[in-house]
């Protein structure tokens, strides 16, 4: 991958064209199954120790990551205030695998989790296995689904933990 103006890789065409295939394949086979923000804090509260982060600075990055893509500001409900939410994820529990095996270049910053309640956006960073997790258990909105990067990385994520065959209709 080549980086774009933002600094941002841009992907390969034949990586795209990829993307695309797997979306042909799976488009017909997925249903709705998006899991709102509430539902997927539960689930990582059951498996990581989490700390709310409530500084300001934290919620703006969620909001503006939402407000400045035209994809993701598609999904904010007409007249609702978007409501962030962050947490850090502590290096100990069951987390303590996540830290170790993660990118060299993660080293020495904690784990964060940014979530929106309205869109059910979210964004991970410092675990990219952290990331694939919480996609596969999310599951696809009626935006995400029409999306064939978003579908295809959901295809991988889920094919990652072995539960394809448990979403597909046939």
């Amino acid at each position: 991958m080549i980086s774009g103006v933002t600094g941002m890789p841009i992907p390969k065409i034949e990586t795209i064209q990829e993307w695309k295939a797997v979306y042909e394949q799976y488009k017909l086979r997925l249903s709705l199954n998006n899991k709102p923000i509430m539902q997927v804090i539960e689930y990582l509260k059951l498996k990581y120790p989490l700390k709310e982060e409530t500084s300001d600075r934290f919620k703006e990055i969620v909001v503006a990551n939402i407000k400045m893509n035209e994809q993701l500001a598609l999904k904010i409900p007409a007249g609702k205030e978007l409501t962030p939410i962050v947490f850090t994820v502590s290096n100990e529990g069951n987390a303590i695998r996540l830290y170790e095996t993660r990118e060299k270049f993660y080293n020495g910053i904690p784990i964060i989790i940014g979530m929106e309640v309205e869109t059910g956006y979210f964004f991970v960073e410092g675990s990219t296995e952290l990331a694939d997790e919480v996609t596969a258990f999310k599951g696809l909105d009626e935006h995400d689904i029409q999306n064939y990067y978003i579908v295809a990385n959901y295809i991988r994520c889920l094919k990652k933990y072995q539960l394809l065959e448990n979403v597909l209709n046939y």
